[in-house]
């Protein structure tokens, strides 16, 4: 089986991954980690993509080839492993769920802050002391990115979790629509 996690920048998808892996229920890879493997083969990917309402679709669509592959490569080898990252898109979820023993959420902040993005909280705390136009750009772009995810899981019935109101309960939530009950 294999697991995906997707949403916008700092929305718990690395949180609830650390989490799930402590536990001992499985192993998780950031997209990042795959991203930095491929820029090294695709030059072309090394320049950052501007952020803005755009970026995580372009990159989104960019990156799913590759995502596909791994998910493949992974169902083969019959062992719970997981996916999150934020490249991560409801549409490939949705055409791989048909041929693969996949399970997946998403996780989104409609309403994301420039104090939500800076909270040093959680394992990447990578905005914590970011340029304040930064910060508020990707608050911006949070919630773009979300209100589009929390349309498209919609559309494709595909479990998508707020984590603006209780970040705790929408872990916990996840986690069990994960098949991990109580483990998060």
């Amino acid at each position: 089986m294999v697991y995906l996690i997707g949403g916008p920048p700092r929305c718990g998808k690395s949180e609830l991954a650390q989490r799930l892996t402590k536990e001992g229920w499985l192993t998780f890879v950031p997209t990042d980690l795959l991203w930095a493997v491929l820029e090294v083969a695709l030059p072309d990917w090394r320049p950052p993509i501007p952020k803005g309402p755009d970026r995580l679709l372009k990159a989104g669509n960019m990156f799913q080839p590759y995502l596909e592959h791994a998910v493949q490569f992974l169902d083969r080898l019959r062992q719970p492993f997981g996916i999150e990252g934020e490249v991560i898109l409801p549409e490939t979820v949705a055409r791989l769920r048909s041929n693969v023993d996949l399970r997946a959420v998403f996780l989104i902040r409609s309403a994301a802050t420039a104090a939500d993005m800076a909270d040093p909280r959680g394992p990447n705390p990578w905005l914590y002391s970011a340029d304040p136009n930064l910060i508020a750009s990707v608050a911006a772009e949070a919630v773009s990115w979300s209100i589009r995810v929390e349309q498209a899981c919609q559309r494709l019935q595909i479990a998508c979790f707020d984590v603006g109101n209780d970040f705790d309960h929408a872990l916990r939530d996840a986690a069990r629509t994960l098949g991990a009950d109580g483990r998060a």
